[in-house]
């Protein structure tokens, strides 16, 4: 959350930090990446490191994801 509190510094107003896209990418990241350990780690008795617990974690959320975007494309074109 720093950098893009760091990043924000590069521009004049927070509105044209935010019309940038650049704090879409890292933010990203940041919630993206640590999300299928955090579940893994609430469903599985061993926690993150239980890897059929983290590769299933991972599955759904492809899974949904490309099924809403299925969905959105459908009804929305």
């Amino acid at each position: 959350m720093r950098l893009l509190y760091w990043v924000g510094f590069r521009f004049d107003t927070p509105k044209q930090f935010l019309n940038s896209g650049r704090p879409i990418a890292p933010y990203l990241v940041l919630v993206l990446i640590p999300l299928p350990f955090m579940l893994a780690h609430l469903t599985a008795p061993k926690g993150c490191l239980d890897y059929n617990a983290l590769f299933d974690e991972v599955w759904m959320i492809f899974v949904r994801a490309t099924t809403a975007w299925a969905f959105v494309g459908l009804f929305c074109w």
